[in-house]
């Protein structure tokens, strides 16, 4: 059976005259596999989702996703004060706890975590692999202008360079 060309469908033509609908749209199918719902957008603000290394993504531009959401990762509970960063992009750091297990799991958000005993800050490796608004940790002519972009980075600014919804995943990090 062959449908018929719904441009050239004279009834539906007047009815979308008669609603004044100009453009036609487009229909993006939801699959809560790929797509996020609404309580896990709720949850991405504020408490956050447990997430395990194999389910999280990376975009085309490195950074990372879950489902078709740009996110920030962190862990609950650092195992000393040189771990309080959050992370925002397939670091080398990121991908070796990957790489080594799995079923690592992490804590997944859209806003900057906050903890009782310290404070959470964006980690160097991410903003150097996303090269974040010229960011360059390496070279020492560069050191104070990086340190900068470190001290004074927000998530939010962040989120409207890489606007985390919605994101097409073009390529998967593979888990070894």
């Amino acid at each position: 059976m062959k449908l018929p060309d719904f441009l050239q469908f004279e009834a539906f033509n007047k009815l979308r005259a008669t609603m004044g609908a100009e453009d036609l749209g487009d229909f993006v199918f939801f699959d809560p596999k790929k797509n996020l719902t609404g309580i896990e957008r709720l949850e991405l603000k504020g408490q956050g989702l447990i997430v395990s290394a194999a389910i999280l993504g990376s975009a085309s531009d490195f950074t990372l996703t879950y489902k078709d959401s740009r996110v920030a990762i962190y862990l609950n509970e650092p195992e000393s004060m040189d771990d309080w960063l959050y992370h925002v992009s397939d670091c080398e750091m990121v991908h070796a706890a990957r790489a080594s297990d799995k079923l690592t799991l992490f804590s997944a958000k859209t806003v900057v975590p906050v903890h009782a005993t310290g404070t959470y800050k964006v980690c160097s490796s991410c903003l150097q692999k996303l090269r974040y608004q010229n960011f360059d940790g390496v070279r020492q002519r560069h050191r104070e202008y990086s340190q900068r972009i470190e001290d004074v980075f927000s998530l939010t600014e962040f989120f409207q360079e890489y606007p985390m919804y919605p994101v097409v995943i073009k390529k998967e990090i593979p888990i070894f």
